[in-house]
């Protein structure tokens, strides 16, 4: 038709289309559902870690070396924490259960796919392990009916390297490292 305006065509996504850009992108964005958390993790280089700094920053990982410290607080029942490694080197470590953390009854270390990597508990409380490089997820359990008061620290440590064979016979025991707590359960 001469003489006639034709309107341009557009193009337009439905509404479904335009919400599922972003979750498209996020998806594109990450490494893969099982490989642990995206690039960017985050660490520090004290000796040390507070359970609460992993939930104030969640690309927050602990190396081994580092010691964990729990609020073991009073209750009813079984209470969880959960604690997130990166392992940057394969290496052996030991894993035990403390005399001086009576409260704490299990401590399971998954990796990133949650095969249980080493387990211990009133049973078996030490064991030896291997683990890669990689992402770890620790669960620790310890039991609130046993804890009397106040909110206590509590504190989780791996060993590094081969362990003498006498520590490995089975009893409740490691070495014990102390920090001075302030009244706020602050390291001092």
């Amino acid at each position: 038709m001469r003489g006639s305006k034709q309107t341009p065509k557009t193009f337009s996504l439905p509404r479904t289309c335009i919400l599922l850009i972003p979750v498209l992108l996020f998806f594109l964005g990450c490494e893969g559902a099982d490989s642990g958390p995206a690039s960017g993790t985050v660490t520090v280089s004290r000796p040390w870690i507070h359970e609460t700094e992993f939930v104030q920053d969640p690309l927050l990982r602990a190396d081994p070396a580092q010691i964990i410290i729990l609020d073991v607080t009073p209750g009813e029942g079984d209470v969880q924490h959960f604690v997130p490694y990166e392992f940057t080197t394969s290496d052996s470590y030991r894993l035990c259960l403390s005399n001086d953390e009576e409260h704490i009854t299990a401590v399971t270390l998954k990796d990133s796919l949650s095969t249980v990597i080493a387990h211990v508990d009133m049973n078996t409380p030490c064991m030896k392990f291997l683990a890669g490089s990689g992402y770890y997820n620790m669960t620790v359990v310890h039991d609130a009916t046993t804890v009397i008061g106040e909110t206590r620290p509590g504190f989780i440590t791996l060993v590094n390297k081969n362990p003498p064979a006498s520590d490995m016979a089975g009893e409740r025991s490691m070495e014990t490292v102390n920090f001075p707590i302030d009244a706020q359960n602050h390291v001092g």
